[in-house]
């Protein structure tokens, strides 16, 4: 009985550590798969999964977080979506941050800023 749990908890062990994707990756994948429907895609629900992604990769990979927010800030600003823009920007910010380019990550706080104090928004400010 001793060597049946101690081979299922080896077992276990190797499965979790070498081969299945845990579930981040997994949705990171469906969200992708669905981008690239561009055809039967909406326009705000492609600039929302352009920001999730961005979301979901400023944890773990900086420049492809920038990516997926620099087109959803532009799909935003092009198409007047102003909490979407504002979803991209802060994305944007903290993986500027991240990347060391303190720059660019001033400029974009900067730019939420200016966005949230022309909405007179008092939590979003307090949020920026």
């Amino acid at each position: 009985m001793k060597k049946i749990f101690l081979l299922l908890m080896l077992f276990t062990i190797g499965i979790t550590s070498f081969g299945l994707p845990d579930d981040i990756d997994i949705e990171i994948d469906s969200m992708e798969k669905n981008l690239s429907d561009s055809i039967t895609l909406k326009l705000i629900d492609r600039i929302k999964i352009l920001n999730e992604l961005a979301y979901k990769y400023c944890k773990t990979d900086y420049e492809r977080s920038v990516d997926y927010g620099e087109q959803a800030l532009l799909l935003a600003k092009e198409n007047n979506f102003e909490g979407q823009e504002l979803i991209a920007l802060k994305n944007l910010g903290f993986s500027y941050n991240q990347l060391c380019e303190y720059g660019k990550a001033e400029n974009i706080n900067n730019r939420i800023l200016e966005i949230v104090n022309k909405k007179n928004d008092k939590i979003q400010i307090a949020d920026a």
